[in-house]
């Protein structure tokens, strides 16, 4: 009797994220860089690339100026990458609290390639967990938030322009002295 280890594939489900339109873009170039890559058959010569498929409530996309067009937050919401004859080998949705990844096709170690980029870059758009919170999909571009010493990093300037501003308007209207009065002297 022989015992051998079977090697596990990567888990399906990611953790939960909130994404915008330019993460389904970064999505769609992993997917489509891992087919070229990965793939079962290489690309043959005058064959379409592979092209990315959106589906959201009834409607299929297949631009994200199609998804922006819907303008609204989404819960459930399906993207996959689909093959010129018509194979889907790697396909992701969310689906209220659960967003998943489905690599079809690929080798093993191909597989886990695609779901370590994927993870890495869904792990900046993580969620915390509350019982009420769900991966969702926001219809607009996104942002990116450093917290409020990169805000002041790269706005300091307009912010102290502002506040300097803010302060010659009060002092020459006379409302500092008001203010200084009113406290130091109590009228």
């Amino acid at each position: 009797m022989t015992k051998k280890r079977l090697e596990e594939s990567p888990p399906l489900e990611l953790p939960l994220a909130r994404l915008f339109l330019d993460d389904l873009e970064e999505l769609g170039r992993i997917f489509i860089a891992a087919r070229i890559k990965w793939g079962d058959r290489p690309l043959s010569e005058g064959e379409p690339a592979p092209k990315i498929i959106y589906r959201v409530d009834g409607w299929e996309c297949d631009t994200i100026q199609d998804l922006k067009d819907l303008g609204r937050v989404k819960r459930t919401f399906y993207m996959q990458l689909e093959d010129h004859y018509g194979l889907v080998p790697i396909y992701a949705y969310l689906a209220e609290r659960r967003f998943i990844l489905g690599i079809v096709g690929f080798p093993l170690e191909g597989a886990w390639a695609v779901y370590g980029q994927v993870l890495g870059f869904i792990s900046k758009r993580k969620v915390t967990w509350y019982p009420w919170r769900s991966s969702e999909l926001v219809f607009q571009t996104s942002f990116e938030y450093g917290g409020l010493s990169a805000s002041l990093k790269r706005h300091g300037a307009q912010i102290a322009i502002a506040a300097a501003s803010a302060i010659a308007t009060l002092a020459a209207t006379g409302v500092v002295r008001s203010i200084w009065q009113y406290f130091h002297h109590g009228k």
